[in-house]
Protein backbone atom coordinates (compact mmCIF):
# COMPACT_ATOMS: atom_id res chain seq x y z
CA UNK A 1 0.00 0.00 0.00
CA UNK A 2 1.53 2.91 -1.21
CA UNK A 3 0.25 6.24 -2.22
CA UNK A 4 1.05 7.14 -6.25
CA UNK A 5 0.25 9.13 -9.15
CA UNK A 6 -3.66 7.86 -9.18
CA UNK A 7 -3.80 9.24 -5.97
CA UNK A 8 -5.11 12.89 -7.17
CA UNK A 9 -5.01 13.90 -3.17
CA UNK A 10 -1.09 12.50 -3.01
CA UNK A 11 -0.73 14.15 -6.08
CA UNK A 12 -1.60 17.36 -5.11
CA UNK A 13 -0.15 17.31 -1.72
CA UNK A 14 3.86 16.31 -2.54
CA UNK A 15 4.36 19.48 -4.50
CA UNK A 16 2.72 21.89 -1.87
CA UNK A 17 4.28 20.11 0.99
CA UNK A 18 8.17 19.81 -0.24
CA UNK A 19 7.71 24.01 -1.09
CA UNK A 20 5.89 24.57 2.44
CA UNK A 21 8.80 22.65 4.56
CA UNK A 22 11.53 24.25 1.94
CA UNK A 23 11.15 27.43 3.83
CA UNK A 24 9.51 26.16 6.84
CA UNK A 25 11.11 22.94 7.87
CA UNK A 26 9.44 22.34 11.31
CA UNK A 27 5.75 22.67 9.78
CA UNK A 28 3.89 19.11 10.86
CA UNK A 29 1.48 17.41 9.25
CA UNK A 30 -1.37 17.12 11.28
CA UNK A 31 -5.01 15.31 10.76
CA UNK A 32 -6.64 12.37 8.71
CA UNK A 33 -3.97 12.93 5.96
CA UNK A 34 -1.28 12.50 7.91
CA UNK A 35 -2.36 9.10 9.73
CA UNK A 36 -3.60 8.06 5.96
CA UNK A 37 0.53 8.19 5.34
CA UNK A 38 1.41 6.89 8.03
CA UNK A 39 -0.46 3.79 7.76
CA UNK A 40 0.82 3.63 4.31
CA UNK A 41 3.97 3.69 5.35
CA UNK A 42 3.82 1.23 8.24
CA UNK A 43 2.07 -1.21 5.81
CA UNK A 44 5.08 -0.69 3.18
CA UNK A 45 7.80 -2.30 6.14
CA UNK A 46 5.89 -5.20 6.79
CA UNK A 47 6.83 -8.52 5.09
CA UNK A 48 3.92 -10.63 4.16
CA UNK A 49 3.37 -14.42 4.01
CA UNK A 50 3.29 -15.66 0.74
CA UNK A 51 2.40 -19.26 -1.20
CA UNK A 52 5.40 -21.13 -3.09
CA UNK A 53 3.50 -19.01 -6.42
CA UNK A 54 3.63 -15.26 -4.61
CA UNK A 55 0.34 -15.18 -3.64
CA UNK A 56 -0.26 -13.48 -0.05
CA UNK A 57 -2.06 -15.35 2.35
CA UNK A 58 -4.55 -13.17 4.30
CA UNK A 59 -6.40 -13.27 7.50
CA UNK A 60 -10.23 -13.77 7.48
CA UNK A 61 -10.81 -9.90 7.25
CA UNK A 62 -8.57 -9.89 3.85
CA UNK A 63 -5.63 -8.31 5.49
CA UNK A 64 -2.13 -9.58 4.62
CA UNK A 65 -0.47 -11.92 7.10
CA UNK A 66 2.51 -10.84 8.42
CA UNK A 67 5.70 -12.32 8.35
CA UNK A 68 7.99 -9.35 9.64
CA UNK A 69 7.44 -6.00 10.89
CA UNK A 70 10.53 -4.00 10.54
CA UNK A 71 8.18 -0.66 12.33
CA UNK A 72 6.55 -3.02 15.45
CA UNK A 73 3.43 -0.85 16.53
CA UNK A 74 1.16 -1.16 18.89
CA UNK A 75 -1.52 -3.27 16.73
CA UNK A 76 -0.42 -5.18 14.20
CA UNK A 77 -1.24 -4.05 11.05
CA UNK A 78 -2.58 -7.77 10.55
CA UNK A 79 -4.91 -7.51 13.10
CA UNK A 80 -6.97 -4.34 11.87
CA UNK A 81 -10.25 -5.57 10.64
CA UNK A 82 -9.45 -3.17 7.88
CA UNK A 83 -6.40 -1.16 6.17
CA UNK A 84 -9.16 0.93 3.94
CA UNK A 85 -8.44 4.56 5.40
CA UNK A 86 -11.14 7.17 5.77
CA UNK A 87 -11.35 9.96 2.93
CA UNK A 88 -10.49 13.68 3.28
CA UNK A 89 -10.26 16.29 1.60
CA UNK A 90 -8.05 18.71 4.21
CA UNK A 91 -4.17 19.18 4.58
CA UNK A 92 -3.98 20.44 8.41
CA UNK A 93 -0.85 21.91 9.16
CA UNK A 94 0.53 22.62 12.83
CA UNK A 95 2.70 26.07 12.10
CA UNK A 96 5.38 27.28 15.26
CA UNK A 97 4.77 30.39 16.47
CA UNK A 98 8.43 31.51 15.10
CA UNK A 99 7.34 30.95 11.80
CA UNK A 100 3.93 32.96 12.51
CA UNK A 101 6.00 35.75 14.26
CA UNK A 102 8.77 35.76 11.22
CA UNK A 103 8.92 38.75 8.64
CA UNK A 104 11.10 36.37 6.65
CA UNK A 105 9.08 33.26 6.22
CA UNK A 106 5.58 34.31 6.04
CA UNK A 107 5.44 35.89 2.94
CA UNK A 108 7.67 32.70 1.41
CA UNK A 109 4.60 30.56 2.90
CA UNK A 110 2.55 32.52 0.88
CA UNK A 111 4.33 32.61 -2.21
CA UNK A 112 3.84 28.95 -2.09
CA UNK A 113 0.29 28.65 -1.55
CA UNK A 114 -0.07 31.54 -4.26
CA UNK A 115 2.24 29.26 -6.44
CA UNK A 116 0.12 25.85 -6.22
CA UNK A 117 -3.29 27.99 -6.54
CA UNK A 118 -4.37 28.22 -3.48
CA UNK A 119 -6.18 31.20 -2.04
CA UNK A 120 -7.75 32.36 1.01
CA UNK A 121 -11.14 30.88 2.70
CA UNK A 122 -10.96 32.15 6.04
CA UNK A 123 -8.48 35.08 5.84
CA UNK A 124 -5.25 33.97 6.75
CA UNK A 125 -5.30 30.51 8.39
CA UNK A 126 -7.65 28.45 6.02
CA UNK A 127 -6.79 28.33 2.18
CA UNK A 128 -8.88 26.43 -0.79
CA UNK A 129 -8.31 25.21 -4.25
CA UNK A 130 -10.56 24.00 -6.40
CA UNK A 131 -9.20 20.91 -8.33
CA UNK A 132 -12.05 20.43 -10.61
CA UNK A 133 -15.73 21.45 -10.60
CA UNK A 134 -17.02 18.87 -7.89
CA UNK A 135 -13.69 18.78 -5.51
CA UNK A 136 -11.69 21.18 -4.13
CA UNK A 137 -8.72 20.66 -1.24
CA UNK A 138 -8.36 22.75 1.88
CA UNK A 139 -5.38 23.88 3.52
CA UNK A 140 -5.69 24.42 7.22
CA UNK A 141 -2.80 26.10 9.76
CA UNK A 142 -2.71 25.62 13.00
CA UNK A 143 -0.55 27.02 15.84
CA UNK A 144 -0.46 26.44 19.96
CA UNK A 145 -1.66 29.52 22.11
CA UNK A 146 1.28 30.93 23.33
CA UNK A 147 1.65 29.88 27.31
CA UNK A 148 3.36 33.60 27.99
CA UNK A 149 3.06 36.74 26.37
CA UNK A 150 5.30 37.31 23.47
CA UNK A 151 6.03 40.86 21.76
CA UNK A 152 6.23 39.53 18.34
CA UNK A 153 2.46 37.54 18.36
CA UNK A 154 -0.88 38.60 18.72
CA UNK A 155 -3.84 36.44 19.97
CA UNK A 156 -7.33 37.85 18.78
CA UNK A 157 -10.06 35.36 19.67
CA UNK A 158 -9.45 32.05 17.72
CA UNK A 159 -6.63 33.81 15.49
CA UNK A 160 -2.40 33.80 15.89
CA UNK A 161 -1.19 36.36 13.87
CA UNK A 162 2.26 38.32 13.65
CA UNK A 163 2.34 41.61 15.73
CA UNK A 164 3.73 43.32 13.15
CA UNK A 165 0.86 44.09 10.97
CA UNK A 166 2.41 42.48 7.08
CA UNK A 167 -0.22 42.89 4.87
CA UNK A 168 -1.99 40.34 3.05
CA UNK A 169 1.90 38.23 2.45
CA UNK A 170 0.94 36.30 5.61
CA UNK A 171 -0.35 33.30 7.41
CA UNK A 172 -2.19 33.26 10.43
CA UNK A 173 -2.63 30.16 12.80
CA UNK A 174 -6.14 28.94 14.11
CA UNK A 175 -5.49 28.72 17.88
CA UNK A 176 -5.17 25.45 18.75
CA UNK A 177 -4.67 24.41 22.21
CA UNK A 178 -4.35 20.86 21.61
CA UNK A 179 -1.63 21.57 19.78
CA UNK A 180 0.68 22.93 22.77
CA UNK A 181 2.98 19.34 22.74
CA UNK A 182 2.96 19.11 19.23
CA UNK A 183 6.74 19.90 18.53
CA UNK A 184 7.74 17.52 21.08
CA UNK A 185 9.41 14.58 20.07
CA UNK A 186 7.75 14.85 16.10
CA UNK A 187 7.61 11.37 14.50
CA UNK A 188 9.38 11.44 10.67
CA UNK A 189 9.39 8.88 7.94
CA UNK A 190 10.20 8.71 4.25
CA UNK A 191 7.15 7.21 1.76
CA UNK A 192 7.83 7.30 -1.58
CA UNK A 193 10.67 9.52 -1.68
CA UNK A 194 9.19 11.69 0.43
CA UNK A 195 9.88 13.05 3.89
CA UNK A 196 6.84 13.10 6.12
CA UNK A 197 6.88 14.93 10.03
CA UNK A 198 4.29 14.03 12.33
CA UNK A 199 3.07 16.04 15.32
CA UNK A 200 3.57 12.56 18.50
CA UNK A 201 0.74 10.61 19.23
CA UNK A 202 0.17 12.53 22.55
CA UNK A 203 -0.68 14.90 20.01
CA UNK A 204 -2.71 13.78 17.92
CA UNK A 205 -4.70 11.67 21.07
CA UNK A 206 -5.29 15.40 22.30
CA UNK A 207 -7.06 16.53 19.19
CA UNK A 208 -8.96 13.66 18.14
CA UNK A 209 -10.46 13.73 21.95
CA UNK A 210 -11.60 17.17 22.10
CA UNK A 211 -12.39 17.29 18.57
CA UNK A 212 -14.85 14.60 18.95
CA UNK A 213 -16.09 15.90 22.39
CA UNK A 214 -17.00 19.38 20.16
CA UNK A 215 -19.00 17.71 17.22
CA UNK A 216 -20.45 15.08 19.71
CA UNK A 217 -21.90 18.17 21.13
CA UNK A 218 -23.25 19.88 18.07
CA UNK A 219 -25.13 16.50 17.48
CA UNK A 220 -26.90 16.79 20.31
CA UNK A 221 -27.86 20.49 20.64
CA UNK A 222 -31.37 20.63 20.15
CA UNK A 223 -31.48 24.04 19.38
CA UNK A 224 -29.80 23.45 16.44
CA UNK A 225 -30.37 22.53 12.73
CA UNK A 226 -30.84 18.91 11.82
CA UNK A 227 -28.33 19.52 9.39
CA UNK A 228 -26.05 20.50 11.86
CA UNK A 229 -26.63 18.11 14.00
CA UNK A 230 -26.50 15.07 11.47
CA UNK A 231 -22.76 16.44 10.07
CA UNK A 232 -21.56 16.71 13.93
CA UNK A 233 -22.38 13.06 14.46
CA UNK A 234 -20.49 12.06 11.26
CA UNK A 235 -17.85 14.05 12.27
CA UNK A 236 -18.12 12.61 16.10
CA UNK A 237 -17.54 8.57 14.76
CA UNK A 238 -14.44 10.35 12.48
CA UNK A 239 -12.41 11.41 15.17
CA UNK A 240 -13.32 8.47 17.76
CA UNK A 241 -11.88 6.38 14.67
CA UNK A 242 -9.10 8.39 13.98
CA UNK A 243 -8.26 8.28 17.79
CA UNK A 244 -8.24 4.53 17.92
CA UNK A 245 -6.46 4.01 14.55
CA UNK A 246 -3.30 6.65 15.93
CA UNK A 247 -2.96 4.77 18.98
CA UNK A 248 -2.99 1.48 16.80
CA UNK A 249 -0.50 2.80 14.45
CA UNK A 250 1.83 4.09 17.45
CA UNK A 251 5.77 2.75 17.10
CA UNK A 252 7.75 1.31 20.13
CA UNK A 253 10.15 4.84 19.29
CA UNK A 254 6.82 7.12 19.88
CA UNK A 255 5.74 5.01 23.21
CA UNK A 256 8.76 5.31 24.79
CA UNK A 257 8.33 9.13 24.69
CA UNK A 258 4.97 9.38 25.60
CA UNK A 259 5.64 9.91 29.13
CA UNK A 260 7.67 12.61 29.13
CA UNK A 261 5.25 14.29 26.38
CA UNK A 262 2.85 14.01 29.25
CA UNK A 263 4.58 15.13 31.85
CA UNK A 264 4.68 18.54 29.90
CA UNK A 265 0.98 18.82 28.60
CA UNK A 266 -0.86 17.31 31.66
CA UNK A 267 -0.73 20.54 33.36
CA UNK A 268 -2.29 22.19 30.22
CA UNK A 269 -6.25 23.03 30.72
CA UNK A 270 -7.11 21.55 27.25
CA UNK A 271 -5.49 18.07 28.76
CA UNK A 272 -8.53 18.10 31.33
CA UNK A 273 -11.07 18.22 28.70
CA UNK A 274 -9.46 14.88 26.83
CA UNK A 275 -9.67 13.57 29.94
CA UNK A 276 -13.07 14.48 30.84
CA UNK A 277 -13.67 13.32 26.52
CA UNK A 278 -12.23 10.12 26.87
CA UNK A 279 -13.95 9.34 30.67
CA UNK A 280 -17.19 10.31 29.08
CA UNK A 281 -17.26 7.97 26.25
CA UNK A 282 -14.13 5.49 26.29
CA UNK A 283 -13.74 4.82 29.77
CA UNK A 284 -15.83 2.03 29.69
CA UNK A 285 -17.08 -0.46 26.98
CA UNK A 286 -20.83 0.99 26.92
CA UNK A 287 -19.27 4.33 26.33
CA UNK A 288 -20.50 6.30 22.90
CA UNK A 289 -17.32 6.35 21.44
CA UNK A 290 -16.28 2.42 22.64
CA UNK A 291 -19.58 1.78 20.73
CA UNK A 292 -18.15 3.70 17.68
CA UNK A 293 -15.00 1.83 17.89
CA UNK A 294 -16.08 -1.66 18.61
CA UNK A 295 -16.50 -2.75 15.07
CA UNK A 296 -13.42 -1.61 13.85
CA UNK A 297 -11.18 -4.14 16.18
CA UNK A 298 -10.58 -7.61 17.95
CA UNK A 299 -11.89 -7.49 21.34
CA UNK A 300 -8.32 -7.89 22.85
CA UNK A 301 -6.62 -4.77 20.39
CA UNK A 302 -9.92 -2.39 21.89
CA UNK A 303 -8.90 -3.22 25.52
CA UNK A 304 -5.05 -2.70 24.79
CA UNK A 305 -5.82 0.69 22.92
CA UNK A 306 -8.60 1.68 25.74
CA UNK A 307 -5.74 0.77 28.13
CA UNK A 308 -3.15 2.85 26.41
CA UNK A 309 -5.65 5.86 26.57
CA UNK A 310 -6.56 5.34 30.42
CA UNK A 311 -2.70 5.40 31.64
CA UNK A 312 -2.54 8.33 29.84
CA UNK A 313 -5.20 9.82 30.62
CA UNK A 314 -5.41 9.09 34.31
Amino acid sequence: MQPDESDPLWTEFVPLWKDLRSVAPALLLVGGYGLILKQMWIVSQTRHLRTEDDRLLTTEAGNPLTAEETVPTLISIDRWSSLTPRATRDFDFVASLDLIASADTQPKIRTVLEKHGYSAKTAYWQYEKKIDADRSVTVDFHAPPPIETRSDIRVEGKRIKPRKALGKAVIHGYANPETVGAALHPFEFAINGVDILLPNTVTLALMKLVAMQEQHDKSRDDAAAAEVRAKGEIQARKHAEDLYRAIALMTRSEADHAEAILGDVRPAPVFQKAKSAFSGHFGTNEGWGAQVVAPMWQAEDRTTIQATLADWFR
